[in-house]
């Protein structure tokens, strides 16, 4: 602990508080909240450094602003950060992208990684250097696995498999066209015809469902060649799968 009032006033914070403060015409930051901040002038300090620094970690991490997704949140996060900047705090618009090299300075050195993919055999790690660290030939990395967040990303995939094996025993649909998961987000697409008797069909897969996770069912995983799993009658394949040699 640092002893101070507010995460906003840790040094992970304050290098960027200060920053906005120079550029600011409305009065340095004071940290006061509630009732105290009057003309809410130290509550947009906040959203300024909240929301640059998490658009900041969000596009080295490969997010794109878009109208759909995490690029949706993205550009309202931008929009927001934008709004108060120039109407509360006064920054010229063009201004705040003097934030950005402070905002850098102040996140740890990480190399986080995105994606792992196998090729010849190797695990590679795709991902992005935040902070001012370099990674080369010869670096010495740890490896450390957010569980919380990797069991949450496991719990969404598994719901996934649940919500398609419903949706088939009560007769919905065409089968699985997508779906997309993190940790507390889950989408699920899937083709029908008819939407006639949605609230019924609702209702009968959430009840299979919940039947389902009562009975608390161990989930396993096993690897083998896809041809030995095409042949497991009780498996269902919902993509056309290619296999090159």
């Amino acid at each position: 602990m640092q002893n101070v009032p507010s995460n906003f006033d840790i040094d992970l914070f304050s290098p960027i508080m200060k920053h906005i403060s120079m550029l600011s015409k409305s009065g340095a930051y004071s940290g006061r909240v509630g009732s105290a901040d009057a003309n809410e002038r130290d509550a947009s300090y906040r959203i300024v450094a909240d929301h640059l620094r998490g658009t900041i970690v969000a596009l080295a991490d490969g997010v794109v602003p878009s109208a759909v997704d995490s690029g949706f949140i993205i550009r309202k996060m931008l929009r927001r950060l934008f709004w108060h900047a120039v109407n509360r705090l006064g920054i010229d618009r063009f201004a705040c992208s003097d934030l950005v090299p402070v905002v850098i300075d102040t996140l740890e050195p990480v190399f986080e990684v995105t994606s792992v993919e196998k090729v010849k055999g190797v695990a590679v790690l795709n991902g992005n250097v935040i902070g001012q660290a370099t990674i080369s030939e010869g670096s010495v990395v740890k490896q450390k696995i957010n569980v919380e967040r990797r069991v949450a990303l496991m719990r969404a995939h598994t719901a996934t498999h649940l919500l398609n094996w419903a949706l088939r025993r009560v007769g919905a649909g065409r089968g699985q066209r997508g779906f997309a998961i993190d940790e507390d987000f889950l989408r699920f697409d899937y083709a029908t015809d008819d939407c006639a008797g949605e609230e019924d069909t609702v209702e009968n897969v959430e009840s299979l469902i919940k039947n389902v996770v009562s009975e608390a069912r161990n989930v396993m995983v096993q690897q083998m060649p896809f041809g030995d799993a095409a042949k497991i009658r009780s498996l269902q394949s919902e993509f056309k799968e290619v296999s090159s040699n």
